[in-house]
């Protein structure tokens, strides 16, 4: 599978705060760029068959397949990167 995000203007906290006069103090916000972004997922699926009812099947997912980063819009945080993920499933 395939995940494309085009590239998109969003707001971000600016990291910054501004006093009122009662004195509560509050956050800024700005304009922020996005770049686009294409994932990878990939899934390997293997089944034996035991006999007309016995099936043993192995999985073998890997999520974001080229460790792309992708930021999040906060402040030096990315989306999760490259994740692997094993199964196996009995059926009877």
């Amino acid at each position: 599978m395939t995940r494309y995000r085009s590239g998109y203007e969003g707001i971000v906290d600016s990291g910054e705060n501004h006093e009122l006069e009662d004195g509560t103090r509050v956050d800024s916000y700005e304009m922020r760029d996005f770049s686009s972004s294409t994932i990878f997922d990939w899934k390997l699926e293997w089944t034996y068959s035991f006999s007309d009812t016995q099936l043993l099947t192995a999985t073998f997912d890997v999520y974001n397949v080229f460790n792309r980063k992708v930021y999040t819009g906060n402040s030096g945080e990315y989306e999760l990167g490259r994740q692997l993920w094993v199964g196996l499933t009995y059926e009877f």
